[in-house]
């Protein structure tokens, strides 16, 4: 699987977005508002057509987007398995990354990893401390919410609501970049 290679941004939906309405679309509303004037066969065929060009409109729009089959691969897993929502997908991507760039920064800087990401935290704020790097803000950005919602969907399976995480993702999304300016 490639990298994704494009963001979907909701006003490209927008401008594609009457493409995408399968041509057997306003028969079908006319047959809803009307059902008694159609025969079942005939309605079976409309749907089976609607149903295989909004297929073919879908793939078309994802290829258009740049949804990749990676996007798509999280959203079975969801599917899949409903107590996984979305957010918690998305914050355990935020989180692991954060992890994965505070252990890169103490192997870049030799340092022997500890069994706890706590610990690995507080080793490279130490790390940094050493360095003449001021660590304040870095420290105030784990805060006891962060290091609570860390554990609870790493290690717990919780979802985070919403507002969480937007919390998880402004806060971690400052703490890399503060971390590291390079990409890995």
């Amino acid at each position: 699987m490639g990298r994704v290679s494009q963001i979907f941004y909701p006003k490209q939906y927008l401008s594609c977005e009457r493409s995408l309405l399968p041509s057997t679309l306003p028969w079908l509303i006319s047959y809803l508002e009307n059902p008694q004037t159609y025969s079942d066969e005939e309605v079976r065929r409309h749907i089976t057509e609607f149903c295989k060009e909004l297929e073919g409109k879908t793939m078309t729009f994802e290829i258009e987007m740049g949804i990749k089959d990676e996007l798509l691969l999280l959203s079975e897993f969801s599917a899949l398995f409903p107590i996984f929502t979305p957010n918690w997908i998305i914050a355990t991507i935020y989180l692991t990354g954060m992890e994965i760039i505070v252990k890169k920064e103490l192997q870049r800087r030799g340092k022997e990893l500890k069994d706890k990401f706590k610990d690995n935290f507080r080793l490279l704020l130490s790390c940094l401390k050493e360095e003449g790097v001021e660590v304040a803000e870095l420290d105030k950005l784990l805060t006891p919410i962060l290091w609570d919602l860390r554990n609870k969907v790493i290690h717990e399976g919780y979802s985070p609501t919403d507002e969480e995480l937007k919390i998880i993702r402004e806060h971690v999304t400052k703490l890399m970049e503060k971390l590291t300016q390079r990409p890995y």
